[in-house]
């Protein structure tokens, strides 16, 4: 009777353990999915509003192209990390980021899984992609940033 109970609790012990280890591993993958609707969203944000004319459409081509760019970087960065070769050092990954390139590593982070466990990495990415929001907001919203949204035009 007794070892009837210790089963029993080993089996419940066994299912919540299963419980939590499964939620665990569902966390990272639906922050991953949240962070790739981020990074896609924000270039299908900056797509339309480029091409129907709310904003420059060069401004929306140049976030578009400095993505790419970013995110081929980063692919490159990961093959090489792969085979043990040289790699693109992390503060040229940055600056590609800071320059508006935040969307295309956001989207290759979580494509390659690369970059996304080296916390000091993280927040100087963060760090970047709020001082590109911050610059971007200026930039629609301020006469300065128009002014200088109207001379690239």
């Amino acid at each position: 009777m007794g070892r009837e109970t210790v089963t029993t609790k080993s089996s419940s012990a066994k299912k919540s353990s299963t419980k939590k280890k499964s939620a665990t591993k569902s966390q990272p993958l639906q922050k991953g999915k949240l962070l790739l609707a981020l990074g896609i969203g924000f270039l299908v944000f900056i797509s339309a509003f480029g091409f129907s004319n709310l904003i420059p459409r060069e401004f929306a081509i140049y976030y578009l192209i400095i993505s790419l760019i970013t995110a081929t970087a980063y692919g490159i960065d990961k093959r090489a990390a792969i085979n043990e070769e040289q790699r693109i050092p992390e503060i040229l990954l940055h600056t590609m980021a800071l320059l508006g390139g935040w969307p295309g590593a956001l989207i290759s982070q979580q494509l390659f899984r690369h970059k996304t466990i080296k916390v000091p990495f993280r927040i100087v990415f963060w760090g970047t992609v709020i001082i590109n929001m911050v610059i971007f907001y200026k930039l629609l919203t301020t006469p300065e940033g128009t002014q200088l949204l109207k001379m690239i035009q």
